[in-house]
């Protein structure tokens, strides 16, 4: 990222924080995303994927576009642990739905990663979907999630 869309980037973030009842995870989400590595957003992610999926949940779209990315890359990239899977999948995947039910996603590279993501998980649904019986079943979840994919309209 270039230093004029550093200052750009940074500038919205000034905005929405010092908005009246700026929603306190946002401040959270600016220390986690804001300029910061691959390694470092990826590592956040590891310690708490319930918590960054809430801060891009606060974000304003022109964040969360540029920020999801991360938890794609996140949830395709590392390797999970069994125990955690379930809980990263699930957070994913509801996500997601959330920010397609509100048109949230501006960018077709965007919904072709996420698109990416969604066949990932549904060639990995076994690994995913150990904890059904907590979060639901994943298999169901990502049928809905294709096929929203599918017709979404930017």
């Amino acid at each position: 990222m270039n230093n004029t869309e550093t200052q750009s980037i940074e500038s919205i973030w000034q905005e929405q924080l010092s908005g009246y009842g700026c929603d306190p995870d946002l401040a959270y989400a600016k220390n986690t995303f804001f300029n910061q590595s691959n390694e470092s957003i990826s590592a956040a992610f590891s310690r708490s994927v319930i918590e960054r999926a809430n801060e891009l949940r606060v974000m304003p779209n022109v964040l969360f576009n540029k920020d999801f990315y991360f938890f794609i890359d996140f949830l395709m990239n590392t390797d999970h642990e069994p125990f955690d899977a379930s809980e990263v999948a699930s957070c994913f995947a509801s996500l997601l739905k959330e920010k397609l039910d509100s048109n949230s996603i501006a960018s077709s590279e965007l919904v072709k990663q996420s698109k990416g993501a969604v066949d990932y998980l549904t060639r990995n649904t076994i690994f995913f979907n150990e904890d059904a019986d907590i979060y639901g079943d994943l298999e169901a979840k990502l049928k809905a999630l294709k096929s929203q994919l599918k017709t979404y309209q930017i």
